[in-house]
């Protein structure tokens, strides 16, 4: 990207940068605001997190009064109750919004609402995580639509070429498969069809494997969650913690493959995919229709339907007694990951707010 900033563009971001709290939402806002700050002189936050109402209105206010183009990028149920008033005060001012959709499943929230969607049509372009997206918005006559993955800014790449296939054939068989887990740890996520995972490989004798468990813990599931790691599951499963997001990578890149088993129907584009794909990791989850541009069958993972146990152990074991296909699918992971870059990811994003037209 260029160093020279774009002087004449005022950008505002309305947004929930979230503190210090580490989540998806949180980390896509953060990056997209240091990535408008590379490119354009005149940046404004908007960060509504912890605002009262009140406070939430002056600062959109403040923020449409200011800037020339104003990114929304907000959760669906706070998106919905700020829409009808940011699209009503542009009637007045004119400026041009652009909107980052969060999560998989927000065109549901339009389906039926006539006002929602005559109210998304004022909005000058809309960025979805999936062409799955792209379409259902389509179908609504929503044509202000652009696919834009999910991304990160990726500061490291695992170097797949330093695994050794003899000494990863040896480590797999005494000690196993390493697995990991990687996000926020709630009754949605799939942790315990996870678990279920990890005990019916060691019930089935086939195979090693152990299971490492990272992300911060939903408070309202941390009884539950403790409860489930008991009596001889802590030999093979363990809870690691949160990790800071640089870290990521270099944390990753010490396991074979990340499971994914969620159940969260609102699923959109991990992040925890990128990091995932850029420390080698091959990926197993569910089969969520947002994921299939993202997973491919065989190439850098496997989609498996998230009830069913069984597939989940037929992968684990067809790459444990396969360390050639994992060694392959762990490159292919790096290569699939340079896409989901922020800067490879925002070009087109960067092109529409520069030009300040459609394209």
């Amino acid at each position: 990207m260029t160093s020279n900033k774009i002087h004449d563009k005022y950008i505002g971001v309305i947004g929930n940068f979230c503190g210090d709290i580490i989540g998806g939402q949180a980390e896509k806002t953060r990056v997209l605001y240091d990535v408008l700050e590379l490119q354009f002189a005149h940046v404004f936050k908007a960060d509504i997190f912890g605002l009262n109402p009140l406070r939430i209105f002056f600062l959109i206010c403040k923020t449409l009064w200011k800037c020339d183009r104003i990114i929304i990028i907000l959760a669906s149920p706070g998106y919905f109750k700020l829409q009808p008033f940011l699209v009503l005060c542009n009637r007045i001012l004119h400026k041009e919004l652009f909107e980052f959709v969060i999560g998989g499943i927000r065109y549901q929230y339009l389906q039926g609402k006539r006002n929602r969607i005559y109210r998304e049509q004022k909005i000058k372009r809309i960025y979805l995580e999936s062409p799955h997206m792209v379409h259902e918005y389509q179908k609504l006559a929503l044509n202000n639509t652009t696919y834009i993955p999910n991304f990160k800014t990726i500061s490291k790449i695992f170097d797949v070429n330093k695994i050794d296939l003899e000494e990863l054939e040896t480590r797999i068989q005494s000690e196993g498969l390493r697995l990991c887990t990687f996000s926020r740890i709630d009754k949605y996520k799939g942790i315990d069809t996870a678990i279920d995972v990890i005990n019916a490989v060691h019930k089935n004798g086939g195979i090693k494997v152990e299971l490492n468990i990272i992300g911060p813990i939903d408070r309202d599931y941390e009884e539950a969650f403790h409860t489930m790691l008991t009596g001889e599951d802590k030999k093979r499963i363990h809870y690691l913690g949160s990790i800071p997001s640089k870290e990521a990578v270099t944390t990753l890149s010490k396991y074979d493959t990340l499971l994914f088993p969620t159940h969260w129907k609102a699923e959109g584009f991990p992040g925890s995919f990128i990091d995932a794909m850029a420390a080698g990791l091959p990926i197993l989850a569910s089969d969520k229709e947002n994921f299939r541009d993202i997973v491919k069958n065989g190439y850098n993972g496997w989609l498996i339907d998230e009830w069913n146990i069984d597939g989940f152990v037929e992968r684990l074991t067809e790459l444990a007694l396969n360390p050639e296909l994992l060694i392959k699918m762990r490159r292919n992971a790096v290569y699939e990951s340079k896409n989901y870059n922020a800067e490879n990811a925002l070009s087109k994003v960067m092109r529409d707010l520069k030009e300040g037209r459609e394209s």
